[in-house]
């Protein structure tokens, strides 16, 4: 006899371009190791796909396909199949997501461009030694808010 994961998973396992219903109503609950194994193991490769088609640096990929899933974490509960298919509201979601590191990355170079145009060298290390200080402290307040 089998239980109802067995099932889900055999009707997830049959169609392999499609996403279980089921599956993302497991991913709901955050407890569910295996259902979220099963989505990164199966939309990995995608995200990787869908990266290349948006120029996505080699060495940025591992920790944006990270941020992607994060934010899949946060954001499957606004999903609603009755809305569309999953694959292109995924699909969205790696665009925007990777979007917005693209102009995270370019404000920060703005940033450090802005430092070097302006400044002769002592007072650049000593503005940007600040700027890291500033962006350091920035980022535990929201690690702590978390």
């Amino acid at each position: 006899m089998m239980g109802s994961n067995d099932f889900n998973h055999t009707i997830f396992m049959k169609n392999e371009h499609a996403t279980s219903y089921s599956l993302l109503g497991r991913a709901l609950d955050l407890g569910d190791q295996e259902a979220w194994e099963v989505l990164h193991d199966r939309y990995r490769s995608f995200i990787y796909y869908l990266f290349n088609d948006l120029n996505v640096r080699e060495d940025d990929k591992d920790d944006l396909a990270q941020q992607v899933m994060i934010t899949l974490m946060e954001k499957i509960k606004t999903y609603k199949k009755e809305h569309g298919r999953f694959r292109p509201w995924f699909s969205t979601l790696v665009r925007n997501t990777t979007l917005m590191h693209f102009r995270k990355v370019k404000a920060q170079s703005n940033k450090i461009e802005h430092y070097l145009a302006h400044q002769d060298d002592d007072q650049v290390c000593e503005d940007f030694d600040l700027f890291i200080n500033k962006e350091w402290e920035e980022f535990m307040i929201k690690e702590a808010l978390k």
